[in-house]
C-alpha cells in the first residue's frame, strides 16, 4: 500500500541535541516503549545438552518450487533437515514434446564430497518409431508408428558440484552420473496404425539379419541405462529491472544410453548453449541459444524428448540428428502498478521478438537411402505479463504469435504460462 503526505518545510521544527544526549537518540524510544536495555529482560533458562540427530526435519517441508526447463515444467516439494546435508524432495514433471507427465521423489545426501541421491519416478512415454519387417528375401514392410507406454525409472546417481564464483562473476559447473532401472508396459498399439503409415519396400540389397533395419520393437522389458551431464553457468549480477541477465551463458552436455544384452538398445546426445549479451538499452536483453541432438531414428527404445524444437511446431521430426539456433531481442514495455484490492497486482509488461531455424537430417527408410532434410523456422512475437496473485504467488503470463516459414498453417497463436514463485 502506498500513502501520500503534502511536505510543509514551514512547520519543520529545527533540532539542536543537547552535548550530554547527542549521541543517545534512541532513549526517547525506550521510554515510550516503557522499557530499559532488553539485556534486562534475558532468561536464565539452563536446558540439557542432547545428542543432535541429523536426519531429524527431514520430513517437514517448507518448500513449494516450480521448475521450467523446457521443454519440461514442474513442481518440487522440498524437505531439508537443519544442517541441509539430508533433503528429500517430491516432484512432478509434463513433457511438452511428448504430451506425457511422470512423479517420483528422491532423496540427495550431501554431507560429504560428492553428493549422493537415488530415487524413483513413474510415468507416461510417448515416441514415434520407424519398425521394418521382412516379407520375402527381397521385400520388406516399413511401418511409421507413435508407441505409448508406461514406465516406472529406479535410479541412484552421483554430483560433483563446482563453485567457481570469481570476482562479481557467478560461475558454476556440475558433473553428474547416474544409473537407471527402467520397467516399461507398453499398450501393444503397433499392429493399429493404418496402412497409410506402412510402405512396402523392394530391395534385393537387403539381407534379413541387417541389425540396422530388422529389430524387434519396443516391448516389455527391464532396461538398464546411464545418463552423464554437465552443467555450466555464468551470469552477472542484475538490477531489479534487468529481468534478464545483460552478461551470462548457461550450457549442458548430456549422454544417455542403454547397457547390457537387451534386444531394445538406444542412445542419445543433447547439448544446449544460452547466451546473453546487452542489447541497446540497460534494461533490455540480447540473447542467442544454441541445441543439437542425435538419436537415430531407429532405434528401438528411445529416451525422453529434451530438445526445444522452434517455437509454434508440435511435432518431432523424422530425423537422426537435429540442430537450432535461435536470437531473442526481449525489453519491458510498461510498469502499471495497477492492482485490483488485494487479488491481482500487475508489476511488469514486457515483449520479447524470436526467430528460430532448426534443420533435421536422416536416412530415408527406402533405396536408395539418401539423406532426408527437414527445415522448421518461425519468427514472432511475445507479449508476457509479470503479476502477484493473493499476494502470495508470483506468475509470468502471456501471449505468442509466430509465423510459421516452413508449415501448411503458416500462423500460430498460444497462451503462455512460463513461470510461478513466491
Amino acid at each position: 500500500d502506498i500513502y501520500e503526505m503534502e511536505l510543509k518545510p514551514e512547520n519543520w521544527q529545527p533540532y539542536t541535541p543537547k552535548a550530554e544526549n547527542s549521541l543517545r537518540f534512541f532513549m526517547p524510544i525506550m521510554k515510550q516503549e516503557g522499557g530499559e536495555s532488553i539485556l534486562s529482560k534475558v532468561g536464565k533458562e539452563k536446558y540439557e545438552v542432547k545428542k543432535f540427530r541429523k536426519a531429524s526435519g527431514i520430513f517437514n517441508p517448507h518448500s513449494l518450487l516450480p521448475q521450467v526447463y523446457l521443454p519440461e515444467v514442474g513442481l518440487q516439494l522440498l524437505a531439508d533437515n537443519k544442517f541441509s546435508t539430508l533433503s528429500g524432495i517430491v516432484e512432478t514433471y509434463y513433457n511438452i514434446n511428448e504430451n506425457t507427465s511422470r512423479f517420483g521423489a528422491q532423496i540427495v545426501y550431501a554431507e560429504f564430497y560428492p553428493i549422493f541421491r537415488a530415487g524413483f519416478f513413474q510415468g507416461n512415454r510417448a515416441r514415434s518409431f520407424l519398425h521394418n519387417s521382412n516379407r520375402t528375401d527381397t521385400t520388406y514392410i516399413a511401418s511409421f508408428y507413435t508407441e505409448f507406454w508406461r514406465e516406472s525409472d529406479a535410479y541412484i546417481g552421483v554430483q560433483l558440484p563446482f563453485n567457481l564464483t570469481k570476482g562479481s562473476s557467478f560461475n558454476r559447473i556440475t558433473l553428474s552420473a547416474d544409473y537407471h532401472y527402467l520397467q516399461l508396459q507398453g499398450e501393444n498399439n503397433f499392429f493399429n496404425n493404418d496402412d497409410a503409415n506402412r510402405y512396402r519396400v523392394r530391395n534385393a540389397g537387403i539381407q534379413r539379419d541387417n541389425p540396422r533395419f530388422f529389430q524387434p520393437r519396443l516391448q516389455n522389458q527391464n532396461l538398464n541405462t546411464v545418463d552423464f551431464r554437465v552443467r555450466m553457468s555464468s551470469q552477472a549480477p542484475t538490477a531489479h529491472r534487468q529481468f534478464l541477465p545483460r552478461w551470462g551463458a548457461f550450457g549442458e552436455l548430456r549422454y544417455l544410453s542403454t547397457v547390457g544384452k537387451g534386444e531394445l538398445r538406444g542412445n542419445s546426445f543433447l547439448s544446449r548453449l544460452d547466451m546473453y549479451v546487452p542489447a541497446l538499452m540497460r534494461t533490455h536483453s540480447l540473447s542467442v541459444n544454441l541445441a543439437y541432438q542425435y538419436e537415430k531414428y531407429t532405434n528401438n527404445y528411445k529416451f525422453r524428448n529434451m530438445f526445444f524444437y522452434p517455437r509454434g511446431y508440435y511435432f518431432a521430426p523424422f530425423s537422426d540428428g537435429i540442430g537450432k539456433i535461435g536470437v531473442n531481442y526481449a525489453l519491458p514495455l510498461l510498469y502499471p502498478d495497477f492492482k485490483i484490492g488485494s487479488l491481482l497486482f500487475l508489476k511488469r509488461i514486457k515483449a520479447n521478438l524470436f526467430f528460430d531455424s532448426a534443420y533435421a537430417s536422416a536416412t530415408s527408410f527406402s533405396p536408395p537411402f539418401n539423406p532426408q532434410k527437414t527445415y522448421m523456422r518461425s519468427m514472432g512475437a511475445e507479449i508476457t505479463f509479470d503479476v502477484r496473485i493473493l499476494r502470495l504467488l508470483e506468475l509470468e503470463v502471456g501471449v505468442r504469435g509466430s509465423y510459421l516459414l516452413d508449415a501448411e498453417i503458416p500462423y500460430n497463436l498460444e497462451f503462455l504460462f512460463l513461470g510461478i514463485g513466491i
